[in-house]
């Protein structure tokens, strides 16, 4: 019997792209939208696209978004 640890469970994580982009998560093409968040990715891959400088770190709350889609809605 041998003691062989198993491997971490990668965790997964969702993000607010700041541009369009075609990526590869896990080896499947993934369409991501610019200020719509992503669907969960693997945190290593976050990583990636945050050095790429394809993440807005800083996404409008989404209470902000609808108020936004409110007021233009007005009549």
């Amino acid at each position: 019997m041998t003691n062989a640890k198993k491997p971490a469970e990668e965790r997964f994580v969702t993000f607010v792209p700041a541009v369009s982009f075609e990526g590869y998560p896990e080896d499947k093409k993934t369409k991501f939208l610019a200020g719509v968040e992503s669907v969960p990715v693997p945190a290593s891959y976050l990583d990636l696209l945050r050095a790429k400088g394809l993440v807005d770190d800083n996404p409008p709350a989404a209470d902000d978004r609808k108020k936004e889609t409110n007021d233009s809605q007005a009549v």
